[in-house]
């Protein structure tokens, strides 16, 4: 049986219009993104981040994966 989340989600309707206007605009609607919209100012620079890093990098898919679960494993 999974866990409840011990933060939940930010309920997309009753955020501030900013954070309302960044989550519709994301391609996917994944959890992972309503949680950082628990930190409004940090949202848009966070989703930048990991645009950049899953999407523009120049590093080969593999070792990217690597480095990723090697950071995952830090925490």
């Amino acid at each position: 049986m999974a866990k409840p989340p011990r933060i939940a989600p930010v309920d997309v309707a009753a955020a501030s219009p900013e954070v309302r206007e960044t989550l519709s605009a994301l391609p996917l609607q994944l959890n992972i993104f309503r949680m950082m919209a628990h930190a409004p100012s940090s949202l848009r620079p966070l989703l930048a981040l990991g645009t950049s890093i899953l999407a523009e990098q120049q590093l080969d898919p593999e070792l990217r994966e690597y480095a990723v679960l090697l950071a995952a494993k830090a925490f």
